[in-house]
């Protein structure tokens, strides 16, 4: 039996048609579990240290919601660095919990450093939550 030219055609485009919906559920399926499931960032970072050495920082982020209605970026739920010792070959890893006290304690790491081998970390409370639970002093005058 002979096929008429049109049937070609046909199958040609039922194809095409299953093809776009295949490649539609698998964007759907991204697209949701970027927004439900939260999203990760990850990144190598160049450190200059105090003393003009350099080191490669790994540096993630894993981001929830958005936490006001008009934000243009997710919010920060963790964040983690992880670091070389100079002149070793040994590893430190600092982890944060960026969620309100009593459940985070979110701090913002402002520099690293080391002196004789030994880890310094300096941070910052980020945002007035935690400057109250980190112990802010007040002053009245």
């Amino acid at each position: 039996m002979k096929e008429r030219p049109g049937d070609e055609s046909e199958r040609v485009v039922k194809r095409k048609r299953l093809l776009f919906s295949v490649v539609i559920v698998l964007l759907l399926c991204l697209l949701l579990s970027g927004c439900f499931l939260g999203h990760s960032a990850w990144w190598k970072e160049e450190v200059l240290l105090h003393d003009g050495r350099t080191i490669i920082v790994d540096r993630s982020q894993k981001l929830g919601g958005y936490p006001t209605l008009d934000s243009q970026e997710r919010a920060v739920l963790e964040e983690k660095w992880h670091f070389p010792v100079p002149g070793t070959y040994k590893f430190i890893t600092w982890e944060i919990n960026q969620e309100l006290p009593p459940k985070g304690t979110p701090l913002l790491l402002v520099t690293i450093g080391f002196i004789r081998g030994t880890p310094y970390i300096a941070t910052v409370p980020a945002g007035c939550i935690s400057y109250n639970y980190w112990g802010r002093v007040i002053y009245n005058f």
